[in-house]
């Protein structure tokens, strides 16, 4: 009956194979007979095809699994289950789940099975790990036997979750009296099913073995030792699967709370995934805000100790510039004693003969040797010309050697200091707090040339843009409104001096308003930005985001309706009243142009408005 009922409802199945081959298949699994492998599919069934999700593989799994097995905890049997799986509806109810799963996330089965519907439907038995291949697929399908036919129990069917991220298909073995058969689901297009999702029926396990082998294969060449992929080879090779068999828990639920049931189960396993990746989200940001930080410390020892090696500088430039400002001035004071002292008078001088020269002394050392004592600590070179040169020279002569002594030192020292002056870091004083900075910790506004600490211009633009404040000018400009063109704050400023987060989206929306009206929608509360010069043009505004369509006007903010039957608008509704008696054949009163309708009687009419049929008892107003 089973098998007539289904060629009856099913007139032909989507698959390589004719509606006979189904037929076959299913009189020889009611006979217990073997067939041949045989897989069916339906056009538009893949999880790839619009309106379903094409990483909702594991969802798909484990709602063919729950629909199975629950199928045969409620009775049905398995001529019944081998009908139901040839069905279309059948397949487009198992795929429809996909629809629920909004993300491109991919689900691992650990996280499918563990929500509240399979926890109370199946019941997880054990997981498998190994590398893909005929034997491992052989030995989980042996595994099942023991759970189809455990030796204290009733016989049952049981399910695998097979999974090769990111791809997880599942293998059902079907109890049936006469001769179990498995079952694979894929849901994923393959060259032998490519417009649909497949179910494949195998005869064996060798068979089913075999199909899935073919199906996670993998290339030898990427386990060789020169591929350079050992550990990722081996990540790719290997498969796990989970086994399931019912739980025999019978909810007494009706078909439309199943679904609600399951689309609550898909919204909180879509809950718990949003909350998973904002949890590694904000363990990625914890670890690059330390990352950040220690990079910002780093800076600021670098900066630390920049700075101090500026202080020792200056300081080993004002030791300098002291130690020669005090040779130059005991230069001085020597070279002036020296020269007025009283022994240098030739009146006081007594002759003396040295060789073929005329010295005078006056009762003591002569005054060449007391100078020539002097020249030698000066000068090497004086040192060396011999007491008898020294002695030779006369006072000018001497002085003249001296001088030039001390020009040779003097620039020497000039050259020194040059040098030093060009070592010197050059400084500014910042306009607001006028403290003396290094040049490079200056900001300067685009458009003027005062300069500005980072510290005290970011203090400054953040608070103009808590007070929303735009355009930005130069604070010193602003101080003095007669210099012109004051210098602006643009967004590479802004990015130089480093405001918070919250500053510069404040920035920015500042920036768009000059140039647009930010506007909220009545009906889906939505806002955006419009064009400043279209919002004057227009009188109608539309709400631009898509699923809404809702329009009103901008002057008395009133919905108005855009189809062929709505009446044109106007805010005091003098429009829509000219319109609907035009519509309806109304006419003004000559006298007071008061809209009238005529129901019944003759074409005499009198006006209803009090203005016409009151008369006033005073003369004066009649």
């Amino acid at each position: 009956m089973v098998l007539d009922a289904f060629l009856r409802q099913n007139k032909h199945v989507a698959s390589e194979s004719t509606s006979t081959c189904a037929a076959d298949v299913l009189r020889n699994i009611k006979e217990g007979a073997r067939f041949k492998d045989y897989t069916c599919t339906y056009a538009g069934t893949s999880q790839y095809a619009d309106g379903f999700s094409s990483s909702a593989c594991g969802l798909v799994t484990m709602n063919f699994i729950q629909q199975i097995l629950t199928l045969e905890a409620d009775g049905a049997s398995g001529d019944t289950l081998a009908s139901k799986l040839m069905q279309k509806e059948f397949q487009e109810e198992i795929m429809s789940i996909s629809t629920f799963w909004p993300a491109d996330v991919h689900l691992e089965i650990d996280e499918v099975y563990k929500t509240p519907l399979y926890t109370a439907l199946l019941h997880h038995v054990h997981t498998s790990f190994g590398k893909a291949g005929k034997d491992m697929f052989r030995h989980m399908i042996k595994r099942m036997d023991m759970y189809c036919h455990p030796p204290d129990g009733k016989p049952r069917s049981c399910a695998i979750a097979i999974t090769r991220p990111p791809e997880i298909v599942s293998c059902l073995k079907i109890f049936h009296p006469k001769r179990d058969f498995l079952v694979i689901l894929d849901s994923h297009a393959r060259p032998s099913h490519p417009n649909g999702a497949a179910i494949v029926f195998c005869e064996s396990s060798s068979t089913a073995a075999r199909y899935l082998a073919d199906l996670f294969k993998v290339d030898d060449n990427l386990f060789s030792p020169d591929s350079g992929l050992q550990w990722q080879a081996e990540l790719l090779a290997h498969v796990s699967g989970n086994f399931f068999v019912s739980s025999r828990r019978d909810l007494q639920m009706s078909l439309d709370a199943k679904t609600v049931l399951r689309e609550a189960n898909c919204s909180s396993l879509l809950e718990r995934t949003q909350v998973k990746e904002l949890e590694s989200q904000n363990r990625y940001k914890e670890e690059e805000n330390k990352r950040l930080q220690k990079e910002v410390d780093q800076l600021e020892d670098q900066l630390k100790a920049a700075r101090t090696e500026n202080d020792r500088k200056q300081d080993e430039i004002k030791k300098l510039k002291d130690r020669v400002a005090q040779m130059e001035e005991d230069f001085k004071t020597v070279l002036y004693k020296k020269t007025h002292s009283p022994g240098s008078l030739t009146g006081n001088r007594k002759p003396t003969t040295a060789g073929s020269q005329t010295f005078y002394t006056k009762g003591g050392p002569s005054y060449s040797s007391r100078v020539s004592s002097f020249s030698s600590s000066l000068s090497k070179e004086a040192q060396s010309s011999g007491t008898k040169g020294k002695q030779s020279m006369s006072d000018h002569e001497l002085a003249q050697l001296m001088q030039a002594e001390f020009d040779n030192e003097d620039r020497q020292l000039s050259a020194q200091m040059q040098q030093l002056s060009e070592m010197k870091q050059p400084t500014f004083d910042c306009g607001i707090c006028f403290e003396t900075y290094p040049l490079d910790d200056k900001t300067q506004l685009q458009g003027c040339k005062h300069l500005f600490c980072r510290d005290c211009i970011r203090n400054y633009v953040s608070s103009k843009l808590q007070e929303r404040k735009y355009p930005l000018s130069c604070p010193a400009c602003s101080a003095n409104p007669g210099d012109g063109n004051p210098g602006r704050v643009d967004e590479s400023l802004i990015h130089q001096i480093g405001v918070t987060e919250s500053a510069y989206k404040i920035f920015n929306e500042l920036q768009i308003t000059k140039f647009s009206v930010a506007m909220d929608c009545r009906r889906c509360g939505q806002g955006a930005f419009i064009d400043k010069d279209e919002f004057q043009r227009t009188k109608i505004i539309f709400c631009p985001f898509p699923n809404c369509g809702y329009s009103w006007c901008k002057d008395c903010h009133q919905e108005v309706a855009l189809s062929e039957d709505s009446y044109i608008h106007s805010c005091d509704g003098s429009e829509e009243i000219m319109q609907l008696m035009d519509k309806k054949g109304w006419r003004h009163c000559p006298g007071c142009r008061t809209p009238t309708e005529k129901t019944e009687g003759c074409n005499h009419m009198t006006c209803p408005s009090p203005d016409v049929i009151v008369i006033s008892a005073i003369d004066a107003e009649s």
